[in-house]
């Protein structure tokens, strides 16, 4: 997702455990929209990444769902210094190659914005809920400019910088949190449990040595953090206490090093 009001319940749920949230509307989205061009994953990536240091953020586990998912995987490449992990929402990898941008470009000539955006967001709903009215009603009338660009980007991106990003991902721990996928007929269903997902064997083995969990969420559309924000909570919750279990077992092993060379 790449509008911040999408994650309101992951927010709220992380702040009362009294950690530090920041959350984004990335260029030409929400808040966002002083920017003119470059509507990429690239330069999407590169904003995210500027953040921490503009903040004095000193560590950070990035999350983003759909194209935001390709952001934070942008994003986790430029601040590896940084990014103790990531959490990707729903993601996926598109056809690649150049007829797939082709079509996409005929078909918004010949049917227009409106139609293409609608025929691409119904699948992404189970049923009509008022977060799915508000984000169709969202994306319909959304700047051509921008939704255009960014979906564009997305194609390149999916058939040029997926699999080297992965690899510069290698060690990286990260938490594929799956409800729906496209069928051989290119159609988005949700996914069930034992799902393949042909981009998650992907991503393991090009990243390697990543401790890579992967949480099936089914009989949920394509926006799993807002129709079961619980699950999701839950499943971030359990990623981010591995950190805290780490980081304290880590800070023993210290104290036990200095310990021992104390009494030598």
């Amino acid at each position: 997702t790449c509008d911040e009001t999408d994650w309101t319940n992951q927010v709220d749920h992380a702040r009362r455990k009294g950690r530090k949230t920041i959350s984004v509307d990335l260029r030409g989205h929400g808040k966002s929209t002083s920017f003119k061009s470059d509507f990429t994953v690239e330069e999407m990536g590169k904003d995210v990444s500027f953040l921490p240091s503009r903040i004095d953020v000193k560590c950070a586990i990035l999350v983003g769902h759909s194209m935001g998912a390709r952001v934070a995987m942008e994003a986790a490449v430029r601040s590896r210094d940084i990014v103790r992990g990531i959490i990707l929402v729903d993601g996926s990898r598109g056809r690649s190659g150049s007829a797939t941008a082709k079509d996409a470009k005929a078909a918004f000539e010949a049917y227009g914005y409106g139609n293409v955006i609608r025929s691409t967001f119904g699948p992404m709903f189970l049923q009509t809920t008022l977060n799915s009215v508000k984000i169709m009603d969202r994306a319909i009338n959304f700047p051509p400019k921008v939704g255009i660009e960014s979906m564009l980007s997305v194609m390149k991106w999916d058939g040029t910088q997926f699999e080297s990003k992965c690899g510069e991902l290698s060690g990286l721990p990260m938490q594929l949190i799956q409800s729906s996928h496209t069928d051989d007929q290119g159609r988005r269903i949700p996914v069930r449990k034992g799902t393949e997902i042909e981009w998650h064997g992907e991503l393991k083995q090009r990243a390697t040595c990543s401790d890579v969990e992967v949480v099936m969420v089914e009989n949920c559309g394509h926006f799993a953090h807002l129709d079961e924000p619980g699950i999701v909570n839950e499943c971030m919750e359990r990623f981010v206490e591995k950190f805290k279990t780490r980081a304290i077992g880590e800070f023993t092993k210290g104290l036990n090093m200095i310990k021992n060379e104390e009494e030598n």
